[in-house]
């Protein structure tokens, strides 16, 4: 590996994004980030740009100092009123990052994505289907991590696990166990295979130097299969929270949302709702076996930081 190899990573601050840093900085690798408000720097590695996405002279700079570029930008919900859209963040600004990759000749961009996105139902999963056209379909060296449900610690930031422990489990009401059409096939609605954010980061880290993932879309999942229902009783009994489970039509949940999207009080926005309907599986073994990573599993022992 080259040492002196310099990467522009954008969305630094958020879970995944904080993870991929960490990891960067292990591998000695010097680290062009982008920070709305920066603090003071602990590390002589990092370069900190003051700024956004939208401010086009400090991204020039930023991927004209850079060799390889990281996209971990991403939201799960809009906040239309300040300009916060998904087409924005997962598109639009990155495809303006790309044209400029381009013409300054970075070597290469590394996207992260999102399992499903292909299937366009939503307004998340087309922003980041279109990134990764544009992407494929205007750079030589790319490559796509598209993960399924990632868990981890997430310090003050914002992780799936974490939502459902503050929203659901910790509230005083039942937890509702979903079902589509048969109440009886509740506990199989939404099955996944959750991947711990340290492998997911250690795997975009290693693929950097390697030829293994050219020009490649990884769907990636951890090795543990669970669904809704398990999902949430491994958190229930983590947090020792013996919690009443009550079959609920998701389509009632659907409306709801609907109606009460906009809300901060309502956890749950219609877009997670229609993706929760679908399953989140991929078999990712032999991609995990390639980068010699023998990922974590979806288990009461590696999801002890929600206590």
């Amino acid at each position: 590996m080259d040492r002196r190899t310099k990467i522009g990573l954008f969305g630094s601050t958020g879970f995944i994004g904080s993870y991929i840093l960490k990891e960067l900085l292990n591998a000695q690798y010097d680290v062009n980030v982008l920070v709305r408000d920066p603090v003071a720097n602990k590390s002589d590695k990092i370069e900190v740009f003051a700024g956004d996405l939208s401010a086009t002279d400090v991204i020039e700079r930023i991927v004209k100092k850079s060799d390889i570029l990281i996209y971990s930008v991403g939201i799960i919900s809009e906040d239309r009123k300040h300009g916060i859209t998904f087409e924005k963040l997962h598109f639009e600004y990155f495809k303006r990052i790309v044209d400029l990759a381009k013409k300054e000749n970075v070597r290469k961009i590394i996207y992260i994505s999102a399992n499903g996105v292909d299937q366009l139902d939503t307004e998340y999963q087309t922003s980041k289907y279109l990134a990764e056209q544009y992407l494929q379909n205007n750079f030589d060296n790319w490559t796509i991590f598209r993960p399924s449900v990632v868990f981890g610690d997430p310090g003050d930031k914002v992780e799936f696990l974490t939502q459902l422990k503050n929203d659901i489990i910790n509230k005083p009401l039942p937890v509702p166990l979903f079902f589509k059409i048969n109440p009886f096939k509740a506990k199989r609605f939404f099955r996944s295979n959750p991947v711990h954010v340290q492998d997911l980061a250690n795997l975009i880290v290693r693929s950097i130097e390697s030829d293994i993932s050219r020009n490649k879309i990884h769907a990636v999942g951890g090795p543990t299969e669970t669904t809704w229902y398990s999902m949430l009783k491994e958190i229930s009994v983590v947090l020792s929270k013996n919690k009443l489970f009550v079959p609920v039509p998701v389509f009632f949940l659907y409306l709801a949302a609907l109606i009460f999207d906009r809300l901060s009080f309502f956890p749950i926005t219609a877009s997670q709702i229609k993706m929760l309907r679908v399953d989140n599986i991929c078999n990712s073994k032999e991609l995990f076996d390639q980068y010699n990573i023998s990922p974590m599993s979806f288990s009461k022992a590696n999801i002890q930081y929600l206590e």
